[in-house]
């Protein structure tokens, strides 16, 4: 998974999904990026995941949704009854898979949808969007239940930082930290993510990640 979108999965697994999401384009406005990005920590702080999510453009709820379709896939194809091992996996993961079907990814209507891996292409991408009617919602289901799965870390603090602004984008740094008590010990861990921030309608939002550039053919 991209910085970007390990920074997002951080951000939306912090917050309780509301009953509809939409990826509109009738957001919220903001005057800054960091007013964009304090204004997705408030939803967090909130459990607002309807509030959140609108911090962020369309392509990146379309990006998210793709992104963890794929992963919930390629977990069921890899867990779907081959050994008892598997069995007990598929077991743990249930709860993804429920959200795939909840979102009209069922093993029906991806049967001819075969996805290599967790970070998909353009075509599985798009294959992947023609079935999710709501990508906000499905994000925010996805990542509420991978994080009763998979916790995330406690009370992480994130802070903007080396913000610079070139017309309609812009781009900084998310510094994330996270303490915690490790045999009567106080550590701290410190990471940085880019992040970047494009104008929709006038107001600043999050974005989505830029696509890998495609590697070329060997001649």
């Amino acid at each position: 998974m991209s910085r970007t979108l390990t920074l997002a999965a951080l951000l939306l697994a912090l917050v309780t999904p509301a009953a509809a999401l939409a990826d509109d384009k009738s957001g919220p406005t903001y005057k800054t990026p960091q007013e964009a990005f304090d204004a997705v920590l408030a939803a967090t702080a909130k459990k607002d995941a309807h509030a959140m999510v609108r911090c962020f453009t369309p392509e990146a709820q379309q990006q998210f949704a793709a992104g963890y379709a794929a992963r919930g896939l390629y977990l069921r194809d890899r867990t779907n009854g081959r050994s008892k091992k598997d069995e007990k996996l598929a077991e743990t993961y249930r709860p993804l898979f429920d959200v795939l079907d909840k979102h009209g990814l069922t093993q029906k209507a991806t049967k001819d949808l075969k996805v290599g891996g967790f970070r998909p292409n353009r075509q599985e991408r798009e294959a992947i969007l023609k079935l999710v009617k709501d990508p906000a919602a499905f994000a925010a289901d996805y990542l509420t239940a991978y994080a009763k799965i998979h916790p995330p870390p406690d009370n992480p603090k994130m802070t903007l930082a080396d913000v610079k602004v070139d017309g309609d984008r812009a781009a900084g740094v998310v510094v994330v930290t996270v303490s915690k008590t490790v045999k009567d010990k106080e550590l701290t861990d410190r990471e940085k993510n880019p992040i970047a921030f494009r104008k929709v309608n006038g107001g600043w939002r999050i974005e989505a990640e830029p696509e890998p550039a495609a590697k070329k053919k060997d001649k």
